[in-house]
């Protein structure tokens, strides 16, 4: 199977920045672009995320980034694996928020596992996974909201125990994913999201994705994957 990604964060109008990416090992530290792409062997496996880090000024940005680095480092090459190492994400945050000036801690994750042939999507919390197969854009995986008279509320995330909620899918036409926070989910429209993953170019679909985000004047940061399976 081959893949190609790429991705991005921005901070849109925070003045720090709460989003992760993780990219086939690589974790993201500030604003800035990822891409790459590889072929897949049975054999082989690759996982990428985007996790959004609350917690305030001072702490969202380590939810999201001890989230990503425990998933990366993992490795996992198998749905259980996946799900055991966002268990250690989770607890991994929640001992963090135990210390001096970081409580409170907590952080998504929207994650991918890439195996020969099929992926495997986990996801904690309010960030979004989308997928473009025949030339239809529909939204996969669960979100953890629920609606409040103060609008939509977080039910679970890392930090707080969670149960990742898992969906494993065959690849057998061309497959493109979206895996982003809700700085993009809330605020691009669905026809930018559509605009944006119809774009044959990965590099040129992820630049419009954000641009639709940050023009549309999204409060808060905005992280973004995009990935291409093709048997």
């Amino acid at each position: 199977m081959k893949v190609g990604w790429a991705g991005a964060t921005h901070v849109g109008a925070r003045d720090n920045q709460q989003d992760a990416l993780l990219a086939d090992g690589w974790v993201s530290v500030r604003d800035g672009r990822c891409g790459g792409e590889k072929e897949l062997s049975s054999a082989e496996h690759l996982v990428f995320g985007v996790f959004d880090g609350m917690g305030g000024h001072a702490g969202g940005d380590v939810a999201s980034r001890l989230g990503a680095s425990v998933v990366g480092a993992a490795d996992p090459g198998t749905a259980e694996a996946l799900v055991a190492a966002i268990g250690r994400a989770d607890r991994t945050v929640a001992a963090a928020g135990q210390l001096p000036g970081l409580s409170g801690l907590g952080s998504t994750a929207a994650t991918v596992l890439l195996m020969d042939g099929s992926y495997i999507v986990a996801t904690v919390g309010d960030s979004f996974v989308f997928r473009r197969a025949f030339e239809v854009v529909g939204s996969i995986g669960a979100r953890d909201t629920v609606e409040t008279a103060l609008g939509p509320r977080i039910t679970q995330c890392l930090g707080w125990g969670c149960e990742p909620h898992v969906d494993t899918y065959e690849v057998g036409v061309p497959v493109r994913l979206l895996l982003c926070s809700d700085g993009l989910g809330d605020y691009a429209s669905t026809r930018q999201i559509e605009t944006g993953l119809a774009e044959p170019d990965l590099g040129r679909s992820a630049v419009y994705l954000m641009d639709a985000a940050v023009q549309a004047g999204a409060p808060d940061n905005v992280a973004l994957l995009v990935i291409d399976l093709v048997m």
